[in-house]
């Protein structure tokens, strides 16, 4: 009974009853002042009080029915009473995704207005080939050309994480193209940078200038996105948001470091046992476990790495990220041939990518392609300069340098401005330890090997010897680089 009380209340019959007693009542006192005035018989009266009494139950009946809305009377039926949404109803965000809005063309100049436009619709293409990355088709963003919308709004319409804006303007005989990433969310600005170029030369370096701002985005994205899983429960992650809070945990090379890494991989591995990336990602982790450890256990870990890699391959072979990790693990644990030939497709599929040009620099470079080693290192570099890893970029670069002896100078260079970064990297001090030793500085060198082994107490010369020889360009390299780490490791005597 309460129930069918609450829905006349709703549907507003109380009120039209009420209104209609009122309206009747009115219109029977108008009448019997009326009626006689204008000679009419006293049936006539009694006619109108029958009809609109008769009227009433009616008036029930429709406003049952039917409700007045602005388009007109509607059956109840057809509208939706529910309550409006509000802000904090609005459906979290699944997927790593952004936006590119159109530049604003600044310069006062409508002849660069195709200069905005073409960086626009270049970089929604760039971004579109970052892996794990959903771009919003340029014909929705455009809607926002000529405006300047609350990015906070922009975020909640196209339903993304991250936008990306920017402008070009004109100083003299400068153009500058400025871009910035922004958290749509909060609105917090994530990244920003300015590009000039002379006017004559504006469209012919375009493609560095979006090379450039797809190579910083992507690499501020790929950390925002470890950052926003490190910190959600683990309720909260899918099988994708346990490989983000990897690379979150796994950003310092320390030996918890890479077992939080293999855990996030097996959390990703119980959601979805047959998702590919988390294969590769604890591929990625038990190599780096091997070259930071470097015990009797390495040889076993490089095993497990390669088994795990050929895992994901056989579950999705051209998963930009299965890949990548595949490639990484071959170049760094022997197969380099086939390493190289995985980041080749990496690299061709994403050229913007600073940490796939800077894995297959290391590639091509252990092979003995120095000269081209040295093109996607120097490419790496200008694609992402504060990239947080570029601290093992330098040491990949460093590596590929000892194998040089006429830059040995530049390899320490490297190796000390990487571990000034990261200091926590065991093998970056072994290389540094070797470099010294190949230049007659043992003392220092030996310094160098106690830090090592301060972080790593268990390891020992044949692990470490093994290490040597597989990841060289060739067999030989790896056994002069044993002979070179026998000068300064303490328990070894020089052959």
């Amino acid at each position: 009974m309460e129930t069918f009380f609450s829905e006349l209340r709703r549907r507003k019959v109380f009120r039209v009853a009420i209104a209609y007693a009122v309206v009747g009542w009115v219109l029977l006192q108008v009448g019997e002042l009326l009626f006689p005035s204008f000679g009419a018989p006293e049936w006539v009266l009694k006619v109108f009080i029958v009809l609109v009494a008769l009227g009433f139950p009616l008036a029930l009946v429709l406003a049952w029915a039917l409700e007045l809305t602005p388009e007109g009377l509607k059956s109840q039926d057809s509208i939706d009473n529910s309550p409006p949404p509000t802000d904090t109803a609005v459906a979290p965000i699944e997927r790593c995704s952004i936006a590119v809005l159109p530049f604003n063309n600044m310069s006062g100049d409508p002849g660069y207005e195709h200069l905005a436009d073409g960086m626009s619709e270049d970089l929604t293409t760039f971004m579109s080939r970052v892996p794990g990355l959903f771009v919003v088709a340029r014909n929705s963003t455009f809607a926002y050309k000529g405006q300047s919308p609350d990015i906070r709004q922009v975020g909640r319409d196209l339903h993304v994480r991250y936008v990306l804006e920017g402008s070009v303007r004109t100083r003299g005989e400068v153009v500058r193209i400025a871009a910035q990433l922004i958290e749509a969310e909060t609105g917090t600005h994530l990244w920003a940078d300015n590009y000039d170029a002379a006017n004559a030369n504006a469209l012919a370096i375009q493609d560095e200038m979006l090379a450039g701002i797809v190579g910083a985005v992507g690499s501020q994205i790929r950390y925002a996105e470890a950052q926003r899983a490190s910190g959600l429960s683990a309720e909260e992650l899918d099988a994708w948001g346990w490989v983000m809070r990897a690379h979150w945990v796994g950003r310092t090379p320390t030996v918890s470091a890479i077992e939080q890494m293999q855990l996030c991989a097996s959390k990703a591995l119980e959601i979805d046992p047959n998702y590919a990336p988390a294969y590769g990602l604890l591929a990625e982790a038990k190599t780096h476990a091997s070259f930071i450890t470097f015990t009797e256990k390495a040889h076993g870990l490089r095993e497990e790495a390669l088994t795990l890699a050929h895992k994901a391959e056989e579950l999705d072979a051209h998963d930009p990220l299965v890949l990548q990790f595949s490639g990484a693990v071959h170049v760094n644990l022997g197969d380099k041939t086939a390493g190289v030939a995985k980041l080749e497709i990496v690299v061709r599929n994403n050229p913007h990518s600073a940490h796939a040009t800077a894995l297959l620099a290391y590639g091509v470079g252990s092979m003995g392609d120095f000269e081209r080693a040295e093109q996607l290192f120097d490419r790496s570099l200008r694609l992402a300069p504060d990239d947080p890893q570029s601290w093992l970029y330098e040491f990949w670069h460093a590596v590929v340098l000892t194998h040089q002896p006429d830059r040995i100078a530049e390899a320490e260079r490297l190796l000390r401005a990487s571990l000034a970064r990261q200091n926590s990297f065991g093998f970056g001090h072994i290389v540094l330890a070797m470099v010294l030793a190949a230049t007659d500085r043992i003392e220092e060198g030996q310094k160098e090997i106690g830090k090592a082994r301060k972080l790593c107490p268990e390891s020992t010369f044949e692990a470490l010897a093994e290490i040597l020889i597989y990841s060289a360009s060739h067999r030989r390299m790896g056994e002069v680089f044993v002979e070179v780490l026998r000068l300064v490791w303490p328990e070894q005597k020089p052959a």
